[in-house]
């Protein structure tokens, strides 16, 4: 549409090209907090903490197992045609580290899913901030040389960053809700502006400290609806929670618009070399399924381990292809590496990056996203009971008792059978 005004009207070619410029400042400051605020305000803390040993070990641990399949594999691939060095290839493992479940979140129902729901969501807030935190670690050792010493250092700065990223969060979480009992104000419109300028303020001293501050701002957002809203009244409760929900479906909006109008951008895909660029699309799309089993179902074993809500082979197949997709995030740490500072023409090697990037994400957005609900559709059966093919993936020990369930979330399997 924009392209065609261009040409009906005579829009003038650089105003145009700015217009269609992704530009990650503007994502990090404005349109990702108040997804990741609303995202910490609006967590089932029961089904979150209860699950949480198995949202960390996807979101954090499998974060860091993708990272590292991606990682070297993509060295030890490209060391023949000598595309990438090592700190690229680390770059980009920890880009394309960063899923989004958005379109498996809006197919499953959590009253009917509660704990499959809870892995979902919590995984993907864990992994984009692991992610982010990661890359982070690893532009802070740019020219990393690949010795066992400073591949240590990135785990022990990884570790310092996100545990003090969490007690900042923290900190501004339990100081609102301080607050708001402190000043009792009554005032709607106060206590919501309070509440969305200190949890803001958060974020952005994270990131001026040198920590995450989306893993500052989602704890913020977890303490403020544990604590804080329960200082305040009904009705500014119920604004806050709507408010900010409003803000994140505008971001998501947003993003997705930018993400859509930059892949229009002729410069870049003039730069970019065909050969180079279909390699690493099917690479990066190979090591992405291949890498993400590798640690789905181990955690899912586990979890099935040592929680009573157990999980059935669909569950595992849904969190499993939930993680395939690829969104803004992605798109936002690309550019921050690859091209900080907007630069209107990039050499050949980083609009490759720059367009495969894209390229995957929509390819995993509008094809793979589209194919969502037909799969789980298939995967669980017009009648809404699991096919038993499925069940047969699962240890004996795990089956037993599992007649009659619709996924995740039922407690006591043996029972239920016998029931």
């Amino acid at each position: 549409l924009l392209l065609l005004l261009r040409r009906a009207t005579g829009v003038d070619r650089e105003a145009l090209r700015q217009l269609l410029t992704f530009n990650p400042a503007d994502f990090f400051t404005y349109f990702l907090p108040p997804i990741i605020f609303y995202a910490g305000l609006s967590v089932k803390k029961k089904k979150f903490f209860r699950n949480f040993g198995s949202i960390a070990m996807l979101g954090i641990v499998g974060t860091w197992i993708l990272f590292g399949v991606i990682a070297f594999c993509l060295f030890a691939i490209s060391k023949l045609p000598n595309l990438l060095n090592l700190t690229d290839c680390l770059a980009l493992g920890a880009i394309f580290a960063a899923t989004d479940t958005v379109a498996v979140l809006q197919v499953i129902r959590p009253e009917e899913a509660g704990v499959l729901y809870s892995l979902v969501f919590g995984e993907g807030v864990m992994n984009d901030a692991t992610s982010v935190a990661l890359l982070r670690v690893i532009q802070t050792y740019n020219g990393i040389s690949g010795t066992e010493s400073s591949m240590m250092g990135i785990v022990g700065a990884f570790v310092y960053l996100f545990l003090a990223s969490l007690a900042l969060g923290m900190a501004f979480g339990l100081g609102i809700a301080f607050l708001l009992k402190l000043l009792r104000s009554r005032d709607s419109p106060q206590e919501v502006a309070l509440i969305g300028m200190l949890a803001y303020l958060s974020y952005l001293c994270g990131e001026l400290l040198g920590i995450s501050g989306i893993v500052s701002l989602f704890c913020c957002g977890v303490v403020t609806s544990h604590y804080a809203l329960h200082n305040v009244t009904t009705l500014t409760r119920a604004t806050t929670v709507s408010a900010f929900q409003t803000l994140s479906y505008i971001s998501e909006g947003c993003i997705f618009i930018y993400v859509g109008l930059d892949t229009l951008d002729p410069i870049k895909w003039q730069n970019t070399y065909p050969s180079e660029l279909v390699w690493l699309f099917v690479t990066l799309l190979v090591l992405l399924m291949v890498g993400r089993a590798l640690y789905v179902v181990p955690c899912a074993l586990l979890h099935n381990w040592w929680s009573s809500e157990q999980l059935c082979a669909r569950d595992i197949v849904v969190v499993w292809w939930g993680g395939l997709m690829r969104g803004a995030v992605s798109t936002a740490l690309i550019y921050r590496y690859f091209d900080p500072h907007g630069a209107a023409a990039l050499d050949g090697h980083r609009s490759t990056l720059i367009t495969t990037t894209l390229l995957l994400v929509l390819f995993s957005t509008m094809i793979m996203g589209g194919l969502t609900k037909p799969l789980l559709d298939h995967i669980q059966g017009p009648a809404g009971e699991p096919l038993s093919h499925m069940m047969e993936l699962m240890p004996h020990r795990l089956r037993g008792g599992r007649r009659g369930r619709t996924g995740g979330g039922t407690r006591g399997g043996g029972q239920l059978g016998e029931r």
